[in-house]
């Protein structure tokens, strides 16, 4: 998902390259909607890379993933077994952490995203331009308002502190 939002955000820079209504002055000095745009869109398409690297490297930690097998040692089954043990605490910290920064950089790249268009539109019509990035923006903060309650809902009803980070998912996004 990163992955294809970073290469539109790469396309459309290339895009808005070719075209010369991105070359209007907003009014200060020579900065133009196309400059502001191209600059949204190339941060946008970074931490959309970004997030991909932390989701993948969240990945990592999600021992909950882990298939059961009976050919795992008795060792290694018997700390799987106990979510209380300081290799499952440690690595749902690390999950959580690495899923964390991934979601926080997600949601700043497609704001980045949303608001590069809105530049990007606002030479052909200021009006569409204000309501399709608006509307883009608010349901994307509806999102992040929602993701952020279940995750406080998991951490409510969790029966141990571990449960509610991985009770949110990788697949929640």
């Amino acid at each position: 998902m990163c992955g294809g939002l970073a290469g539109f955000a790469f396309a459309l820079i290339g895009l808005l390259l070719l075209g010369q209504y991105g070359n209007e002055s907003i009014g200060f000095g020579s900065l133009t909607f196309g400059q502001i745009a191209i600059s949204l869109d190339g941060i946008s398409a970074a931490l959309f890379i970004g997030a991909a690297e932390f989701f993948f490297h969240a990945i990592e930690f999600d021992v909950y993933s882990l298939p059961p097998s009976p050919s795992y040692p008795e060792s290694v089954t018997k700390i799987l077994k106990n979510p209380e043990s300081e290799y499952i605490k440690k690595q749902n910290e690390l999950l959580h952490f690495n899923y964390t920064i991934a979601s926080i950089l997600y949601n700043i790249a497609i704001m980045a995203l949303f608001s590069g268009l809105l530049f990007a539109m606002w030479p052909f019509n200021p009006w569409i331009a204000a309501i399709i990035t608006g509307f883009g923006i608010l349901v994307e903060g509806l999102q992040v308002v929602r993701t952020q309650g279940r995750k406080a809902k998991a951490e409510e009803t969790s029966k141990t502190p571990g449960d509610a980070k991985t009770t949110t998912g990788l697949g929640s996004r």
